[in-house]
């Protein structure tokens, strides 16, 4: 009977974890987007500003060859084109700010797979488990009151694992604020905060209860 009343008690990560993929890579495509607008912008600008010194630097030729020429309309063009010059040395220096971002961001969206997610299911009972999920792999980490130490140690070497060949992972720690121990809540996300010290991953922890899943 214990068996079957855990098992209800388990949520189905799926539709969650879809969720929680399409919501980054939506956020990644819009800004990937974004970039890619203020980039083209940019270009714009800077062609036009090429234009506009073009055609100072033919004007400042014709005047200073023509009769007559003021030296103060002169040293008017010559201000101007310094200005421009200096307005798109600028403009081109955010441009390449903007394309490096865009390049970032486009190896970001290639990269798939990169999503660890833990639940804390088994409630209350004396026996909890860990499930660790990763690519379509489930591997289970249970554990008593008198393993809680063992459960953290097996957790870190498990997470260190992912994250050998992982330059970029995304962990999502869910468990269910009525139906989990709090001491077991706070001695996982502690191995994953310490682990964070030393190693970059992005963390993430929901309480399923409060989001109403």
């Amino acid at each position: 009977m214990k068996k079957k009343s855990m098992m209800r008690k388990i949520v189905n990560l799926s539709p969650l974890v879809d969720v929680f993929m399409i919501v980054i890579f939506w956020y990644i495509m819009f800004s990937n987007q974004n970039l890619q607008n203020q980039e083209a912008n940019s270009q714009i600008v800077i062609e036009g500003l090429q234009q506009e010194v073009k055609g100072l630097e033919e004007n400042l030729e014709k005047t200073e060859v023509a009769k007559g020429a003021s030296d103060e309309y002169i040293e008017e063009l010559l201000e101007e084109l310094k200005r421009l010059k200096e307005e798109l040395t600028e403009i081109e220096g955010n441009a390449a700010v903007l394309t490096t971002e865009n390049e970032k961001l486009a190896a970001l969206l290639e990269q798939e797979g990169q999503y660890l997610v833990l639940q804390l299911t088994g409630g209350v009972e004396k026996l909890r488990i860990l499930e660790v999920t990763y690519e379509g792999n489930l591997e289970r980490i249970t554990f008593t009151d008198d393993e809680l130490q063992t459960m953290q140690n097996n957790l870190e070497v498990m997470v260190l694992k992912y994250l050998e060949n992982n330059t970029r992972l995304s962990v999502l720690f869910l468990y269910s604020g009525n139906n989990s121990f709090a001491k077991d809540v706070s001695a996982i996300g502690g191995v994953l905060e310490k682990i964070q010290k030393e190693n970059y991953f992005v963390y993430t922890k929901m309480n399923l209860t409060k989001s109403g899943i």
